[in-house]
Formats: structure tokens, C-alpha cells, sequence
């Protein structure tokens, strides 16, 4: 599923997109998303194959294909 970013917590340790969908990212790859832009940013919702710690989710911008480990809160 491909979406836009609605909101970008200022530390990138939370996503909100389009949808109403809240994601936690992990904090290792959270200097990642905190350089997102809203509405400017599209984003795809991939499954994480070890899913490690819960986060059996990426987010990858799909600009450029850097990815983001993630859960569903």
C-alpha cells in the first residue's frame, strides 16, 4: 500500500499517514523519518521479514527507497 505522510513527530519516533494510520518506528532508524515531509513524502508499507522487537513492519519512501523499521500503534 502506498500512501502520503499526514504528520511527523519532530523526533521521527512516530508517523502518521494519510489514512489516520499511527506508526512507531524504531528508534535506531528514527533519525531517518525525521527528515520526512508531510503531504510531500509518499511511502509504501512493507512487511519486515525478521520483524524483530515487534516491528514486523517497514515504511519505505519511495523516492528513494530508504526504509524504516516500524510497528502499528
Amino acid at each position: 500500500m502506498e500512501l502520503y505522510i499526514n504528520k511527523v513527530s519532530r523526533d521521527g519516533g512516530t508517523v502518521t499517514l494519510i489514512d489516520g494510520s499511527v506508526w512507531q518506528v524504531h528508534e535506531l532508524d528514527s533519525y531517518k523519518s525525521s527528515l520526512w515531509l508531510p503531504i510531500a513524502t509518499k511511502i509504501r508499507v512493507c512487511e519486515n521479514s525478521n520483524g524483530l522487537f515487534g516491528y514486523k513492519h517497514e515504511l519505505e519512501k519511495i523516492s528513494s527507497g530508504q526504509r524504516v523499521r516500524a510497528k502499528r500503534i
